[in-house]
């Protein structure tokens, strides 16, 4: 099949692919099959003699697959082109089944040179390396934005906004799902609304109301007794995103693994912040194991403590709620406080201190019990304690501040932030390494403003077309 007329196809122009398609009835029966990507009808069913137009079928009803969160059915694509393995990957994507990238790029089609692309940066978030995901992803929405190609365009950027949001980059997958939340067509809504609210962002962000299942998470956020949590796990997905939802909804009763909920905690950030809370907190009852759940999901009638306290306070009262009865050695609840090992000749008087703090600020509901070089937490009373490890990275928030007021300096965003120079400095040359943000020399200053394509290249979508 000609790697120009696939072009047209990809690049949204339907238009122009008919008109190109006009004397080969089975192509433009192909761009049919394509509209409903663009809010286009469905077309009739049809059986299809040309492999390599079932292949571009069957690529287009995967990618629907996808975008409609499972509401239409996935394909099987029973040919071995390339354009039939790229549609394989796509629905074993959504079925959270590993990913197959790949070898080679596509020397002479450029929109399956952008899939493959897309398809490697798959297959790096199904291996758990998000590094590598997001360099395929940039690639394959830089080649996708100068190939014209705009609907391979949402994809790449769907695909790079997921690797922030997994790689806890959430400020960048938030501006990227903006821009594309105000621009894709219609059908691509509920992917990209689900990764928006999963970000930590809502309908100001896409600057309309947001599909399902997005807008019922929200409104199990909003109000986690109502009906909208129960409709939400009764929901139908593929396998990759009812996860994710699974994620979601346990935490309401019960966090079994944080760091596992990490990837999903963002839908819970801004409604935390208006409570006051941590996204995630330790619900504690005499004589009951410790329970971590979603702040939502919160007992309205425990005594809650420490939300006001230094983040080593908290930090130390977290570990001591996730160690349960049995307790934890003082050097491994040190080392999780403060990031360094214990060493009694200088460390003795910090920790007691920080002990102390503790104690009195559990007064009358909790006791720290040290027995030799081991703690304990004592629960009297029902009390919910903060859990920081759940909060948005330190490094998402500095750039929300770095892109809110360009051009601080490394001072100015510590004073801003609330937090130690040194530390600071620190998440600031990480920032600058991954080419997230941008340090420039002005006078004896380092001034600081956001750098990435992953903030400007999605701009050019404008207020494009959104289907209907």
């Amino acid at each position: 099949m000609d790697a120009a007329w696939i072009r047209l196809l990809h690049s949204g122009d339907l238009d122009e692919a008919r008109r190109s398609a006009a004397t080969e009835p089975e192509l433009v029966a192909v761009v049919d099959a394509a509209a409903p990507l663009y809010g286009g009808p469905e077309p009739p069913p049809r059986d299809w003699t040309d492999p390599a137009a079932r292949a571009q079928v069957d690529f287009a009803r995967a990618v629907l697959h996808l975008v409609s969160l499972g509401l239409r059915p996935a394909p099987s694509p029973p040919g071995d082109t390339a354009w039939s393995r790229a549609a394989a990957a796509l629905v074993a994507f959504a079925s959270g089944r590993p990913v197959t990238a790949p070898v080679e790029l596509s020397a002479d089609d450029p929109a399956l040179r952008v899939t493959q692309m897309a398809l490697r940066t798959l297959a790096a978030l199904s291996a758990g390396d998000p590094r590598d995901a997001t360099l395929h992803a940039r690639r394959a929405s830089r080649a996708a934005y100068a190939e014209g190609l705009r609907g391979l365009e949402y994809l790449a950027y769907w695909c790079l906004a997921r690797t922030r949001r997994e790689g806890q980059n959430l400020y960048a997958a938030t501006r990227i799902l903006g821009a594309l939340a105000r621009a894709a067509p219609s059908p691509w809504w509920p992917l990209i609304d689900w990764e928006l609210v999963l970000a930590g962002a809502g309908p100001p962000a896409a600057d309309r109301a947001l599909t399902e299942p997005a807008a019922t998470w929200l409104d199990a956020v909003a109000d986690a007794e109502g009906d909208a949590l129960r409709r939400l796990r009764a929901r139908s997905l593929p396998a990759g995103f009812a996860r994710e939802r699974d994620l979601l909804c346990e935490g309401m009763d019960g966090v079994s693994e944080l760091a596992d909920r990490g990837r999903v905690a963002g839908a819970l950030y801004e409604r935390a912040e208006q409570l006051g809370v941590t996204p995630a907190t330790w619900a504690l009852t005499p004589g009951a194991p410790p329970r971590l759940r979603w702040c939502v999901g919160a007992d309205a009638a425990a005594d809650r403590r420490l939300f006001d306290e230094g983040e080593r306070v908290q930090a130390l009262a977290a570990c001591l709620a996730e160690a349960g009865e049995g307790g934890a050695p003082r050097d491994d609840l040190f080392r999780a406080v403060y990031g360094f090992d214990f060493d009694a000749a200088l460390h003795d008087g910090l920790f007691r201190v920080l002990l102390h703090r503790t104690r009195g600020a559990l007064e009358g509901v909790a006791e720290v019990e040290r027995d030799a070089e081991r703690l304990r937490l004592r629960v009297d009373a029902p009390v919910e304690l903060p859990e920081p490890r759940s909060l948005p990275p330190f490094g998402d928030r500095l750039l929300r501040t770095i892109a809110a007021t360009p051009g601080m300096s490394a001072k100015e965003l510590a004073e801003r932030v609330g937090d130690k120079m040194r530390t600071v400095q620190r998440t600031l040359r990480t920032l600058v390494e991954t080419g997230t943000c941008r340090a420039e020399k002005r006078g004896r200053q380092t001034l600081y403003t956001v750098e990435d394509t992953t903030f400007s290249e999605p701009t050019h979508f404008g207020g494009g077309a959104r289907g209907g």
